[in-house]
């Protein structure tokens, strides 16, 4: 999946059909966010997620990883920052060799790309970089049983296959791969009528 097509409106289309839901949801987990953190954001989109970091007292070190060369240029442009520093990379995280050892991973919107063996590919990479005491941020839409929540997932996945070529079609369940990736959940919170939700993610010590 490429977003360089729709990454000048996606921020306009998001809060079109959401609102703030989607930012407050992710927005939800950086309370959560030690001071002074290590962070690997996965998928941030147009950057609003750094605006959003860059707090007073923050002070995280950020290595920002995007597939589509347009979004890190959109993000790029919300430099300088006044409290944390970003290092911008335009490359597919399956492919990205120079990080490790993070003290948080934030994957806003990221996962549901996938279907169940990519998803545990991704997963499995990402748990290697993640240090055992560390902190996972997921942010996602997730499985209803409203019949207009699912109507309306069924024409984001058409929608997104069509304009990045997404060859995923359905929601995954990502618990059970962070489960058997050895992560446990230990915090939830649900937005957007229970449509969308932020959880916690930890290594099991």
């Amino acid at each position: 999946m490429n977003a360089d097509v729709i990454a000048p409106v996606y921020d306009s289309l998001s809060r079109l059909v959401f609102g703030n839901s989607l930012y407050e949801a992710a927005a939800w987990t950086y309370s959560f966010i030690p001071s002074n953190s290590k962070i690997l954001i996965v998928g941030g989109g147009t950057g609003t997620i750094l605006t959003d970091l860059d707090k007073p007292g923050a002070g995280f070190m950020i290595d920002y990883v995007e597939l589509s060369s347009v979004m890190v240029s959109l993000s790029e442009r919300r430099a300088p920052f006044n409290h944390i520093h970003v290092n911008f990379h335009q490359c597919d995280i399956m492919t990205w060799r120079d990080g490790s050892d993070y003290d948080v991973i934030i994957t806003p919107f990221f996962l549901d790309c996938f279907g169940k063996a990519d998803l545990e590919l991704v997963i499995r990479r990402l748990t290697r970089l993640i240090k055992s005491d560390g902190l996972w941020c997921f942010t996602d839409f997730v499985e209803t049983k409203s019949k207009w929540q699912r109507a309306l997932i069924r024409f984001m996945y058409l929608f997104f296959r069509l304009t990045t070529g997404l060859t995923n079609d359905r929601l995954p369940d990502y618990d059970t791969v962070f489960r058997a990736n050895s992560l446990r959940l230990t915090a939830v919170q649900t937005f957007y009528h229970g449509m969308i939700e932020s959880r916690l993610y930890q290594p099991v010590s």
